[in-house]
């Protein structure tokens, strides 16, 4: 088995009362026992004293800096459990989901199959919040539309994990795993981790450098947030600083002759590869011109000198409408039923679902 810190509420779990409906509790079976997995983990907390192991989760948060907004980063010194079957179950359904969300991404930029098909109205991807029109027609290295994905678990009353949200813009969160999961392994509770977070950061450094454009052998690659007031700028810093490439905020960037150029310290430098950690920057406006960001960044990704992960655009993939398609897409581009479904998602644009 393994264990997977409860930071923000992932994979949902909770009791049952009388003034709420049935509910799958994580660590108790419907008698009120202990799931036979969780006995261990159970026993030790409870001779550790929750107030104390809280204790010294909080210490150990407080001095890695551990931080979201202005808010310390709490974490639950109860560790959720999850079965090796269950942890190789949501490792498939997160590859499925991610590779059909980028094969959805690269339609909707481009030819629209699905649309023609008959099963996502077009309205859903023009409509959409974070549509790029400016993105139409670009070249994006496959899996680059969104190189990094989120997905938001929950069970049902049964205990059946579904997919509340996916996050395909900005998602983040690896940063925080690697942190939770050292500062609950330094409180000795049972249970065999499995999968290392720390080999994210790895994984994220080669998927950044794969998605350079064509004929860059080692590609500048540099992170995009908005500074230290961001919300995750913790895990800015410690990306950053574990993939070894300058954070630049927006006000760094100039553009000449279609390459993106960053001040790095004194140093202008030119730029082929960027992390996008901003939340709110587009590269169009309401009236479909291009904003600030917009003028800098259009031209170099027009021209195949520049790519952003994840790309401008890919928030249609995690827009609340698109949500409910993502099972259809997942059949229409893989020829597969989903692995883990979607919580069931209504269209109210059509009277039919």
């Amino acid at each position: 088995m393994t264990y997977a810190p409860a930071l923000s509420g992932e994979v949902g779990c909770g009791g049952s009362g009388s003034e709420l409906p049935p509910a799958y509790d994580e660590a108790f079976a419907a008698d009120g026992g202990a799931r036979p997995h969780y006995m261990a983990l159970l026993e030790a907390v409870r001779s550790a004293g929750p107030a104390a192991l809280r204790s010294r989760l909080d210490a150990s948060s407080a001095a890695a800096g551990l931080s979201f907004s202005a808010d310390r980063f709490r974490l639950d010194p109860l560790p959720r459990l999850l079965e090796a079957a269950e942890w190789e179950l949501l490792a498939r359904a997160a590859a499925q989901r991610a590779t059909a969300l980028n094969l959805f991404l690269s339609d909707a930029y481009g030819e629209r199959r699905i649309v023609e098909a008959g099963i996502v109205p077009e309205r859903v991807i023009t409509g959409a919040e974070h549509y790029e029109p400016a993105m139409r027609g670009v070249e994006v290295a496959p899996g680059g539309w969104a190189t990094m994905v989120g997905l938001d678990l929950v069970r049902d009353p049964a205990g059946a994990f579904q997919i509340l949200e996916d996050n395909a813009r900005s998602p983040s969160g690896i940063s925080f795993a690697s942190a939770a999961r050292k500062a609950l392994g330094e409180l000795g509770l049972p249970g065999e981790p499995q999968g290392d977070p720390e080999e994210a950061f790895a994984t994220l450094s080669e998927a950044l450098r794969a998605a350079a454009p064509v004929g860059i052998g080692e590609p500048a690659v540099a992170l995009l947030s908005e500074g230290p007031e961001s919300a995750a700028f913790f895990e800015h810093e410690l990306i950053a600083t574990r993939l070894g490439i300058p954070i630049v905020t927006p006000g760094d960037l100039t553009e000449a002759r279609g390459r993106l150029r960053g001040r790095v310290g004194a140093e202008r430098r030119e730029i082929d590869v960027l992390y996008r950690r901003t939340d709110g920057e587009r590269l169009t406006g309401p009236d479909g011109s291009p904003t600030e960001l917009g003028r800098l960044l259009i031209e170099p990704l027009r021209r195949g000198n520049l790519a952003c992960v994840n790309a401008f655009g890919s928030g249609v993939a995690d827009d609340k409408l698109t949500h409910a398609y993502v099972d259809e897409a997942i059949r229409f581009y893989l020829g597969e039923d989903p692995v883990i479904g979607s919580v069931p998602t209504f269209d109210l644009g059509d009277p039919d679902r």
